[in-house]
């Protein structure tokens, strides 16, 4: 079975900050240390939450859905975070999010996305958009609000 590449990614950036944690001398079997690693984790999500709080929240329902073994809801979060349309209703209302990823917030988005990446120990990601010319079907202001939004994939954040 294939892991999920985000998945992947959010479990490399939750262990990097436990190692970190360990690395001072904490035992990861001490009670606090669950603790010690939420606040770390808020440390980073008051940066993300910044620009799309949703990211944030799902992020943060990720992590005390695995710490109390609810793999269910831990797999709902990086549904919803990698854009999926059919997360349910419950998962949004236990993460305090409504709806899904529009066109509107998808920069901020991706913003923490790369944000955590980077915490996560990777260089960066590489975005390759693919059959643009698809977009010369759509109606002049589809067209113009696609421009508009490419363009700001340009611009370094």
């Amino acid at each position: 079975m294939e892991t999920h590449a985000l998945k992947s990614i959010i479990d490399t950036w939750i262990y990097g900050i436990e190692d970190r944690l360990i690395s001072t001398g904490i035992d990861e079997n001490d009670p606090a240390f669950a603790d010690l690693t939420a606040k770390e984790i808020e440390a980073v999500l008051m940066r993300v939450s910044g620009t799309n709080s949703g990211f944030a929240a799902a992020l943060r329902t990720y992590y005390q859905a695995n710490n109390k073994g609810d793999f269910t809801t831990g797999q709902a979060a990086v549904g919803w975070i990698s854009g999926e349309q059919t997360v349910g209703r419950t998962f949004k209302a236990r993460a305090g999010l409504k709806g899904v990823v529009t066109e509107g917030d998808a920069l901020a988005f991706l913003n923490g996305l790369v944000h955590i990446i980077v915490q996560a120990g990777y260089a960066g990601l590489l975005v390759n958009f693919d059959e643009m010319e698809i977009a010369l079907v759509f109606a002049r202001p589809q067209r113009a609000r696609g421009y508009i939004n490419f363009r700001q994939y340009d611009r370094p954040q």
